[in-house]
């Protein structure tokens, strides 16, 4: 099973992108999150994945 954690390559993925008032709200709570329990809970990473999908698919 993979690890549900924002890595920082993703990081700077996102950093790149012109993200929503929401999404960029979203990736950071999920990274203060990621600070105390090391893995994003599956319903987190599901939308961080999505996110990735729609810019990465432009």
């Amino acid at each position: 099973m993979k690890t549900r954690r924002i890595t920082k390559k993703l990081e700077l993925f996102f950093k790149k992108q012109k993200l929503t008032r929401l999404e960029y709200e979203f990736l950071k709570g999920c990274l203060r999150f990621q600070q105390k329990i090391p893995q994003l809970t599956n319903k987190q990473w599901n939308v961080i994945i999505r996110m990735k999908k729609k810019y990465i698919n432009g």
